[in-house]
């Protein structure tokens, strides 16, 4: 069965794809019955399920994975694949020969995490971010 959009279940094999981008949150309406949500691999995206049986489908890396969500006995109701894209618009590419490092630019440009940058420019940036959020967090 696939979860599509509208909250109609198809019965087939998972064949409808559910799209998102990384780092967007995309809504998604389950079947009424659907109460546990599981997604394949968290890494790709998370999955919230939220009152009235609204799924908010966040994309955490590009890949594909699946969702599927079971009724309150453990039945499936629905199984969809879901697709994380990158997300590309304003991102610019700089290429010093073999490393890469990217920045989103709207309008000033800022460097950006993206998986296949250099290792050393990605690292630093993601310990800036995380000792950031823990300032933020009062830690």
């Amino acid at each position: 069965m696939a979860i599509v959009p509208d909250g109609r279940v198809l019965h087939a094999e998972p064949t409808e794809t559910i799209s998102v981008r990384t780092n967007q949150a995309k809504i998604i309406r389950l079947p009424d019955s659907a109460q546990t949500v599981i997604v394949g691999n968290p890494s790709v995206a998370d999955v919230s399920l939220q009152k009235n049986n609204v799924l908010v489908v966040t994309g955490k890396s590009f890949g594909t994975t699946n969702v599927i969500a079971l009724d309150a006995r453990g039945a499936v109701v629905g199984e969809s694949l879901l697709r994380v894209e990158a997300s590309r618009e304003g991102v610019v590419v700089v290429q010093h020969g073999r490393q890469r490092q990217s920045f989103i630019c709207a309008p000033n440009c800022e460097p950006t995490l993206v998986i296949g940058d250099d290792t050393d420019a990605f690292r630093t940036l993601k310990s800036q971010i995380e000792d950031r959020n823990a300032l933020a967090q009062g830690k």
